[in-house]
């Protein structure tokens, strides 16, 4: 038997969950910097253009996971438009949704 440490590296989201800590959109862009991107762009878009522009840019309440497969994030997501009043629900979705994979 040794009794040499076993070096473990494991990202940093994974520690923040084991010790319950909230996770924010740094967390998510450690593990997927796609998706943080576009949460950040909505975000920035969801200041700087009209409720229809930012409308028209078609995004709805799903999310790809780890896997590439997308979900819906509400029932029927895949028809609910994301609009400026709704961004934040969506966000906190997505990152809910993402940090609670390999947890069901």
């Amino acid at each position: 038997m040794s009794r040499q440490p076993l070096p473990v590296n494991l990202p940093p989201i994974f520690w923040k969950q084991l010790l319950g800590e909230t996770c924010t959109l740094d967390d998510l862009n450690d593990i997927d910097s796609y998706s943080a991107q576009v949460i950040t762009e909505l975000k920035s878009h969801g200041q700087s253009l009209s409720d229809e522009e930012f409308e028209a840019q078609g995004q709805v309440f799903t999310t790809c996971t780890s896997n590439g497969e997308e979900v819906d994030l509400v029932p029927d997501g895949d028809s609910k438009p994301v609009t400026k009043a709704n961004l934040n629900e969506f966000i906190d979705l997505v990152l809910a949704r993402r940090f609670s994979e390999g947890t069901e």
